[in-house]
């Protein structure tokens, strides 16, 4: 038997993320959690680690949703590239965010 193991020991990761279309009303988080309200944007850690590995997405919406959207993660992204400009997380423009929580 395999006792569940608690979510504040576990690593989460996402390798790669590419989107070859438009990226819209989207969000991408990696050991992050939602305030109360749902926003990421004050999200708190979720796991032990939550890491991205590369994302490249070919195009943004940046005004496709009222609410914010983007990518969140708890420690790092590694490689980043938002229509073939490469760019650091804590971005943003009109309702599309890139932040991590703790760098």
């Amino acid at each position: 038997q395999n006792p569940a193991v608690p979510a504040q020991e576990i690593d989460a990761y996402l390798g790669r993320l590419k989107v070859k279309g438009t990226f819209a009303a989207t969000t991408v988080a990696v050991g992050v959690a939602p305030d109360e309200q749902g926003s990421f944007l004050a999200g708190t850690a979720a796991n032990a680690s939550g890491t991205i590995g590369k994302v490249v997405l070919q195009q943004v919406n940046t005004n496709s949703s009222d609410d914010p959207f983007g990518l969140f993660a708890q420690n790092a992204i590694q490689k980043l590239k938002v229509e073939k400009q490469k760019i650091t997380p804590d971005y943003h423009h009109d309702n599309f965010y890139i932040e991590v929580l703790n760098q």
